[in-house]
């Protein structure tokens, strides 16, 4: 029987800690059959119209995952998601190409961003 408990995985004192960086943040979740499982469901839009100096702007220089791209931007391979959502990526797994330009939050509103993010689901 399914159990919605419209809670993040860091609410659940069962399970291990993770990152507030990480994907499976973003997601609530449900329990079934005793096990805990994420509401895929949700997503994560963030508006077209974002402020200007909440933005910036990186060129794909060669062959680059999109974790690569996140370390290169935060020190962190766990916002590979959130590049992706601001450039309404729909297939992670198909890397971005040499030379496209994307847009990404600026590091300094990162946890701001987070935040906001939380606060919506």
């Amino acid at each position: 029987m399914k159990n919605d408990i419209n809670k993040k995985r860091s609410d659940i004192s069962e399970l291990s800690d993770i990152s507030s960086y990480d994907f499976e943040n973003i997601f609530s979740m449900y329990q079934q059959d005793g096990y805990y499982l994420y509401n895929i469901i949700k997503t994560v839009q963030i508006p077209d119209e974002i402020d200007s100096s909440v933005i910036s702007y990186v060129s794909v220089t060669g062959q680059m995952s999109w974790a690569r791209i996140s370390y290169d931007i935060y020190g962190t391979i766990r916002l590979w998601w959130l590049i992706c959502i601001v450039n309404k990526i729909m297939n992670p797994v198909k890397m971005p190409r040499p030379g496209q330009v994307l847009r990404v939050i600026r590091p300094e509103y990162i946890s701001t961003i987070i935040s906001l993010i939380n606060e919506k689901l």
